[in-house]
């Protein structure tokens, strides 16, 4: 008699255990799954703080570039050794134009000056080259920053959506 019970539960009992093995198997796809959101997460915040230090890195490499410029504002004759050299050098002489035009003056006039040199003198403006310069590597500066900010933006959205999830 126990042997025809049993026959008649086997079908149940395949049943439960199909279905056990089922549920045991949607539970280990679920954990893989949340391993793989876990590992996403981490990357992603591994990221964010990748380009948080670059944002960091950036905005004090823009300061210091800000405050350079300030600093060849203020100061316009030591901007460059160069320059320097040639505001403060001895008098040098002129193009070869400027000495003939000279020779002939020189020679209508009465006195004849050996030591008439001319002399340029650097004003305070600042050359179109360097205020160029300034504004490309400030601009550079910027797009760097805005597509870092623009990333951590779209990183911040992925980990507000595995949040959710």
């Amino acid at each position: 008699m126990r042997q025809i019970a049993l026959q008649d539960n086997s079908p149940k009992f395949a049943d439960i255990e199909k279905s056990s093995a089922d549920a045991e198997k949607l539970i280990n796809e679920a954990k893989t799954e949340k391993l793989l959101h876990m590992e996403e997460l981490y990357q992603a915040n591994r990221r964010v703080a990748e380009l948080e230090a670059r944002v960091r890195t950036l905005q004090s490499q823009l300061s210091e570039k800000e405050a350079m410029v300030k600093i060849y504002q203020r100061s316009p004759l030591t901007r460059s050794s160069s320059v320097q050299m040639l505001c403060c050098s001895p008098l040098h002489s002129p193009r070869p134009s400027l000495l003939a035009t000279h020779n002939l003056s020189s020679h209508q006039s009465s006195h004849s000056d050996s030591s008439s040199y001319t002399r340029h003198v650097k004003t305070g403006s600042e050359s179109a080259l360097d205020t160029d310069r300034r504004v490309s590597l400030e601009g550079e500066l910027r797009e760097k920053l805005q597509s870092i900010e623009i990333e951590v933006k779209f990183i911040t959205k992925l980990l507000d959506n595995l949040y959710h999830i």
